[in-house]
């Protein structure tokens, strides 16, 4: 037998350019014909066909993708698939695992000719390995972070806060730029995968510490005096009720009925004290103790806030996506 018949098919959903053609090409297809005049039809074909993908749990996510095979112009009375058992082999993708692979056949009419024809739908589920996306952009991202509420610590007066919140977002840029390319690029807000969000929320949320930051290093190196009752008792008051400070032991009483009384004489003679060398505070005069001024003891109920603020901007982000979160730490501890 010099040549065997071979039905002609196409793949219905293929976005390949060469998508009119048969996927059994000549070359690379082989035909057994058995005793009792069935044949079966081995090729090796490679397409591009499209697949609806949601990227909402990425890098978690997994995807049922379709094949579809139909008869080019052959009536299911003439050519019908009838899929049997579909193997697959090993898979060895770094980026993917087959879950499921499965074939059926299915029949649909042509109303305009009144003719059925035959389609083999060949399905399979496609869930992707997290671990890489969860070395290279979770974990790391979640180091930057813990820095980034550690730079809290340094004093406003140390001269390095901003430039180390100003390295960090340096750092978080030039991160960003290298892992543009690993990362889902989709614009469809019901596809928005978690891990980008996480991304943003994170340089978001250090820009806004370094902005903080260096408002109250700003605050802290100023030597005005709030004069306003008003002002003082907002700031001594509820300001400290809310960062959870204690009042500064100033000459002038600062709870709120001797702040009412206080003049102006006062104050300026308060000023001129202030201004002497002698320390103030006489308790121990083997370790004197300079007076907190009202900018610095402005700028550390703002800066306590704002530690605050950063702490629960952290939180929320990490609470949303939970199971990068979890798996990240896995990853480091492991």
């Amino acid at each position: 037998m010099e040549s065997v018949w071979t039905p002609p098919m196409l793949i219905f959903n293929s976005i390949a350019s060469h998508s009119a053609e048969s996927p059994l090409q000549p070359g690379a297809s082989k035909v057994a014909v058995n005793q009792d005049g069935s044949a079966q039809i081995q090729t090796s074909l490679l397409h591009s066909t499209t697949c609806d993908i949601n990227l909402r749990a990425f890098p978690f996510d997994s995807h049922v993708c379709v094949v579809i095979f139909a008869s080019q112009g052959l009536r299911s009375d003439i050519f019908k698939f009838e899929p049997a058992q579909v193997l697959s082999l090993d898979d060895t993708y770094p980026q993917w695992l087959l879950t499921a692979l499965s074939a059926d056949a299915v029949e649909e009419s042509d109303q305009l000719h009144n003719e059925t024809f035959s389609f083999l739908n060949v399905r399979f589920t496609l869930e992707r390995l997290p671990d890489f996306f969860l070395r290279m952009v979770a974990a790391p991202l979640q180091l930057l972070n813990a820095l980034a509420l550690i730079t809290f610590l340094i004093p406003l007066k140390s001269g390095e806060r901003v430039s180390s919140c100003l390295s960090l977002v340096l750092g978080q840029t030039v991160f960003h730029i290298i892992i543009a390319d690993i990362l889902p690029r989709t614009s469809r807000a019901d596809s928005e995968p978690i891990l980008i969000n996480f991304v943003l929320s994170s340089f978001l949320n250090l820009v806004c510490i370094t902005a903080g930051s260096a408002m109250t290093v700003n605050l802290s190196f100023q030597s005005w005096r709030i004069r306003n009752r008003t002002s003082r008792y907002i700031v001594f008051h509820v300001l400290a009720a809310i960062a959870l400070m204690k009042l500064p032991q100033s000459r002038c009483k600062n709870d709120a009925s001797q702040v009412e009384k206080m003049s102006r004489k006062e104050c300026k003679q308060d000023e001129v004290e202030k201004s002497s060398d002698i320390p103030l505070d006489t308790g121990d005069l083997s370790s004197p103790r300079e007076e907190m001024t009202d900018m610095e003891f402005l700028a550390a109920c703002l800066d306590r806030i704002f530690s605050f603020c950063a702490l629960i901007a952290f939180l929320l982000p990490n609470i949303a996506a939970f199971e990068i979160v979890k798996n990240s730490l896995r990853i480091m501890v492991r």
